[in-house]
């Protein structure tokens, strides 16, 4: 109930509400021994499906014709970017605090990604309009799979060589191909489903869904694949498509995604060591490493994307969560009208009121052409 009521907290103090379930359940866990006794393994399984359930309800949030018409920037940015803040960060672990190549690749790697719990939960409220609320989250929605299969090609390998790196290449195509198939079949199969098969009551409908996204994942994962992708794939051929009770489908996966994103964090907060994070030798390359990506290696990269005609700028906050600062010049070849960037205050909720792109006036159908001036005073021909 309390994590409930959160969001109430959040609106007045201005922190993302995963924020504070990661420090409320870092303190339960600093204060009663007890819950600092939970099997990591129980929490990565308590994650793995929250993720993977907040990823299926965000693809269906977005749909296909959103993503379609933001597509270049959200694989620029989504894939092209992971990786190249991944070699960023991992050389400023390298020349700065000293780790090994690998362990700086691994470190890079981990907090490269934009969390799609945090952007999906910030956004919810209150979406820019035009194409940069869906590049952030279609952004968020893609380089989440993309870390975790660099991740795991990377502990594959178990240290940087030639042979190693191109192991982790084929590793990562294998599984961002499988992934992307079972979710585009399993998708289709899915609505096929849901539009020819009738149950006997509306409360199954929702539940169909969500089992039906359950198994795209878990194919994709037996064959492979990214599981997180797939689920990500099949959500977003959901989203626009006409199916029986759509609209209880959408709202039951949006109340689930949200308590997945409560599930998520409170389990993640069990696993932070206070009295570790207090030491110097601790939060102080952390603060480096965070601060670094925030203002200097993601507005760079993101500013080398601003060919399209919206870019934004996502910034990381602590080790768990992204913030939207605002939206970055939608400036395109010097025109006026364009966007100017949101105050910072956007990043803590503050309200932003949405601004559309001026709008063309459609030409009528030929039938219809002449009743424009239909309603125009008539001048009397002498």
């Amino acid at each position: 109930m309390l994590a409930v009521l959160s969001n109430r907290l959040s609106e007045r103090v201005r922190v993302p509400t995963p924020l504070l379930f990661l420090v409320a359940a870092a303190l339960g866990a600093h204060l009663i021994s007890a819950l600092d006794d939970v099997p990591h393994r129980s929490i990565e399984r308590l994650v793995t499906v929250a993720l993977a359930v907040i990823l299926f309800d965000g693809g269906m949030r977005i749909g296909w014709p959103r993503m379609r018409s933001a597509l270049g920037p959200v694989v620029a940015v989504g894939v092209v970017g992971t990786f190249l803040t991944t070699l960023a960060l991992a050389v400023l672990a390298h020349v700065a605090l000293g780790l090994d190549w690998w362990v700086a690749l691994l470190v890079g790697t981990a907090i490269a990604p934009t969390d799609p719990a945090v952007v999906f939960s910030v956004l919810g409220q209150r979406e820019p309009a035009g194409r940069s609320g869906t590049i952030l989250e279609g952004e968020s929605g893609v380089n989440d799979p993309v870390g975790i299969a660099l991740m795991v090609g990377l502990l594959s390998a178990g240290g940087v060589s030639a042979g190693a790196l191109s192991g982790v290449a084929g590793d990562f195509a294998l599984q961002m191909a499988v992934g992307g198939a079972v979710g585009l079949l399993g998708g289709r199969a899915l609505l096929a489903f849901m539009r020819r098969v009738a149950l006997p009551s509306e409360g199954l409908y929702p539940l169909r869904t969500l089992s039906g996204g359950l198994v795209v994942f878990g194919a994709a994962t037996v064959l492979s694949g990214s599981g997180f992708l797939a689920v990500f794939v099949a959500g977003l051929l959901l989203g626009d498509a006409r199916a029986p009770y759509k609209g209880e489908i959408e709202r039951f996966h949006s109340a689930l995604a949200s308590l997945g994103e409560i599930v998520a964090f409170l389990a993640l907060g069990l696993t932070i060591d206070l009295a570790t994070l207090s030491r110097t030798d601790v939060w102080a390359p952390g603060l480096l490493i965070g601060a670094t990506l925030a203002f200097v290696v993601r507005p760079v990269l993101i500013s080398c994307s601003r060919a399209t005609r919206y870019s934004c700028w996502p910034v990381r906050t602590c080790e768990t969560g992204w913030l939207m600062t605002g939206e970055i010049s939608a400036r395109r070849h010097g025109r006026r009208g364009a966007r100017s960037p949101a105050p910072a205050g956007a990043a803590a909720g503050a309200h932003v009121p949405p601004v559309e792109p001026p709008r063309k006036e459609q030409p009528l159908p030929p039938r219809l052409a002449g009743t424009r001036q239909s309603h125009a005073p008539q001048t009397r021909r002498r």
